[in-house]
């Protein structure tokens, strides 16, 4: 188990090492080619078709931009690390219902306050890696996401009403992710189950204990939609 947590550790420093890379150095510097770009479609000189070559690759550029700061955000969430995980729950939905084009609600109920930042930010990754399974495996339609708490404990529900998969699948594959959010959930001391049968969708709950210093900060808030 300490070795897992070692993995896990360095791969998330090595995350928030890249992410800053791509934030700080490519994508600031493709935001100033991009603005070379609009000013060179200024000088007067310029041809039209030139000047529509320039703008199809300054579209191009933009495109890019957005990508890479997508990528970013996706190694390294600020609105969990800033605003808490509620915020980046919804924030996350929000920004693969944009992406993939898919119907997501998301729902945080009585979230305690100041979560150890371990159970954020696996419980985070556990929903990352769900959201990319339904992305590549599920066409689904419609996604649900539920995040609530007790006086005791704190679940996370995802669920889809895509394709699906055999049992069996599920308990052999390793390439689906699977195992990793098994790892992580196990890591903080809660529960991880999935349940899902071809035709029927998928549905990937977790189920975390609250421990004694999080009841002292636990207080009931109203639900939570996006």
């Amino acid at each position: 188990m300490d070795l897992v947590q070692r993995l896990i550790n360095a791969q998330e420093a090595e995350r928030t090492r890249v992410a800053r890379e791509l934030h700080d150095n490519i994508g600031q510097s493709l935001a100033l080619l991009s603005m070379e770009l609009e000013r060179t479609r200024l000088l007067p000189d310029l041809s039209p078709a030139s000047n529509a070559s320039l703008a199809r690759l300054s579209d191009k550029l933009k495109s890019l931009g957005r990508e890479v700061g997508n990528l970013s955000h996706q190694l390294h969430s600020s609105e969990l690390e800033l605003l808490g995980l509620p915020v980046a729950v919804k924030a996350l939905c929000r920004e693969f219902s944009e992406q993939y084009h898919v119907r997501v609600d998301s729902k945080c109920y009585d979230i305690p306050l100041h979560l150890p930042s371990e159970v954020s930010l696996n419980l985070f990754r556990v929903m990352q890696e769900a959201l990319n399974n339904i992305a590549k495996h599920s066409k689904a339609t419609k996604i649900d996401v539920e995040l609530r708490g007790t006086s005791s404990s704190l679940s996370l529900s995802i669920s889809d009403n895509g394709v699906g998969f055999a049992s069996n699948i599920c308990k052999a594959s390793t390439g689906l992710g699977l195992v990793s959010m098994r790892e992580r959930i196990c890591l903080i001391g809660g529960k991880f189950h999935i349940t899902s049968k071809p035709g029927s969708g998928t549905r990937v709950e977790a189920k975390i204990l609250i421990t004694r210093q999080n009841q002292k900060s636990f207080e009931p808030t109203r639900p939570s939609k996006s």
